[in-house]
């Protein structure tokens, strides 16, 4: 086997690596994300035109959200778990109370972060497409869309996580920061049903719409293993 051989064959195992961490770890990103939509949340300002009651509605479900990132500390499984249900209860309410779209759409952001931490994914799917639905202009949209992904993911039904990624990738390609995450993991799925030409063709988005991002470097190498491999 030649030199450059050698190479190709080492960078094609590192990639089958990385996605297989990626598959194992994909769960994490609901959290960074749900960080990221309370620190946007606070640096946006809540739109400077609403009028009091949708502020203050606003405020009540930040203040719920903020309670909640609040109970990881809280050792008492018990107390824990009584809080929970009390939140969620309360965030039930505020998702069909008669308030702002923006708020309810956090509203039900809440409640797909309370499913998915109890594995619920299916009511956790639904929460979150909720959430985009409220307020599909909003920025917490692709983030939506992105969560209810995963929860389909993990659920099981991959058919069901392309279409919400793709929905997300290609909604948001230019807003999104996410995007080409959200592109590997079509390609990811696409692999694991044989569908390589879908699979390329995610890859090759990536690559050709954000060369320098570090996703690119292992979506080219995922191309490369597959053109391996139906070369075989």
């Amino acid at each position: 086997m030649s030199t450059n051989e050698v190479k190709s064959a080492s960078k094609t195992k590192l990639s089958e690596l990385l996605v297989d961490f990626i598959q194992k770890n994909r769960k994490t990103l609901l959290v960074v994300l749900i960080c990221a939509v309370a620190v946007l949340a606070v640096v946006s300002g809540i739109v400077a035109y609403v009028d009091y009651s949708s502020k203050k509605a606003i405020t009540v479900v930040e203040e719920l959200s903020a309670e909640y990132g609040e109970l990881a500390a809280v050792a008492d499984e018990a107390a824990r778990d009584a809080k929970t249900a009390e939140l969620t209860e309360k965030a039930l309410a505020a998702s069909t109370a008669g308030m702002g779209s923006y708020a309810k759409s956090r509203a039900f952001a809440l409640l797909g972060t309370i499913y998915a931490d109890k594995g619920n994914w299916a009511e956790s799917e639904k929460a979150w497409l909720s959430s985009f639905d409220t307020a599909p202009k909003s920025y917490l949209a692709p983030v939506a869309l992105y969560n209810a992904a995963v929860a389909a993911e993990e659920r099981g039904d991959g058919e069901k996580a392309i279409e919400l990624y793709a929905k997300c990738a290609d909604g948001y390609k230019e807003s999104f920061p996410m995007a080409s995450r959200a592109y590997f993991a079509i390609g990811r799925l696409s692999e694991a049903k044989k569908d390589f030409n879908a699979a390329k063709k995610a890859y090759k988005t990536i690559v050709d719409t954000w060369p320098s991002d570090g996703w690119s470097k292992l979506a080219n190498s995922r191309m490369i293993a597959i053109s391996a491999a139906e070369g075989k």
